[in-house]
């Protein structure tokens, strides 16, 4: 699974090189690229349900774009992302707290950065 999402993360790194929106054969080798993105694993496997949402926001922000609601960016890198649903930790209430519980974690994925 991580052989996955680790080649899914290099495809886009010389997606990006390709397209020459930033060179990064330059800043970046097979060895920094690798550990970066070992860290980065590391880091979203951390988050699992019974995890609160303060807890998750040390490793990752909301994401931008209008109805992104659920969606939040790793803060090491804006193209790595997860989907997360969660339990209120005030019955009843819609607004967001630090102590809503997560439900649910997608895996992690590769996209677009959003911004508004």
């Amino acid at each position: 699974m991580k052989r996955m999402i680790v080649g899914g993360i290099c495809v886009v790194v010389l997606a990006l090189n390709a397209t020459g929106k930033q060179n990064y054969n330059q800043n970046c080798n097979q060895v920094t690229l690798n550990t970066c993105l070992i860290s980065a694993l590391n880091d979203t496997a951390k988050v699992k349900p019974g995890m609160t949402r303060e807890d998750l926001m040390k490793l990752f922000d909301p994401s931008g774009g209008f109805m992104q609601s659920g969606k939040y960016v790793y803060k090491g890198s804006p193209y790595i992302k997860i989907d997360v649903e969660f339990s209120r930790a005030t019955n009843g209430s819609t607004a967001e707290t630090p102590k809503d519980v997560i439900k649910t974690v997608s895996r992690p994925y590769l996209a677009t950065p959003i911004y508004d």
